[in-house]
């Protein structure tokens, strides 16, 4: 009810109470003055009724506008939540992965260490000191390797072994295998020998093998 509809309905109240002393006034027309009167109010209290009902839809309105908005909140703080506890749980994660990337390192620092110190050692052992023979390096080593190799090679290939030779008591070795060598091969210029001799055991004792073993001087 707005200021002037409450003013306009006191006048009207007053009017009604002044007209009510006066005795020239019917009854009739006081009813009718007191029917206005009630006609008005009730007019005011719909139109407060209507407004107030307005208005409580409106806030019914903005309290369920405030309701759902509290709603989305809700929700948005509880995937605030989720995500903050997968955040804890990757930078535990991340934690314990630089906890082991620590403990590598130092291991592997470790390692670096004692390989230093082997090294070092091994660089002290390899200076040529007074009265100790100086350490052959693996090229040197792969040389007398060559060289050995060689070496054999050549003395394999300048031996000649013949089998199938009986042996004869007191034989002349280099002669019966001259003999072999003009009867079954025909061979009838002179072969300069080094050495022929028969196969002997590691004890110096001569094995029952009807082989020779003839060095040919190149």
């Amino acid at each position: 009810m707005s200021m002037s509809d409450t003013s306009r309905l006191i006048k009207e109240s007053r009017r009604i109470v002044d007209a009510s002393n006066d005795v020239n006034l019917n009854s009739g027309t006081l009813l009718n003055m007191i029917l206005e009167i009630v006609t008005g109010i009730d007019s005011t209290m719909r139109r407060m009724e209507t407004s107030m009902e307005k208005r409580l839809d409106d806030l019914k309105q903005d309290f369920l506008t405030v309701s759902a908005r509290v709603r989305t909140l809700e929700n948005q703080a509880s995937d605030v939540n989720n995500k903050l506890s997968d955040c804890e749980t990757s930078c535990q994660g991340v934690s314990n992965l630089f906890d082991q990337v620590s403990g590598q390192v130092k291991t592997n620092r470790r390692n670096i260490n004692n390989h230093d110190t082997r090294i070092k050692k091994l660089e002290d052992n390899t200076i040529v000191r007074p009265g100790v023979p100086p350490v052959i390096n693996s090229k040197e080593i792969e040389s007398l390797k060559a060289a050995i190799l060689d070496l054999q090679c050549r003395s394999m290939k300048n031996n000649l072994i013949f089998t199938g030779l009986h042996r004869v008591p007191g034989e002349d070795t280099e002669e019966l295998l001259r003999s072999f060598l003009y009867d079954e091969l025909r061979i009838d210029y002179r072969i300069e020998f080094g050495n022929v001799h028969r196969f002997q055991n590691k004890g110096g004792q001569q094995k029952s093998t009807d082989s020779c073993k003839i060095p040919i001087s190149p």
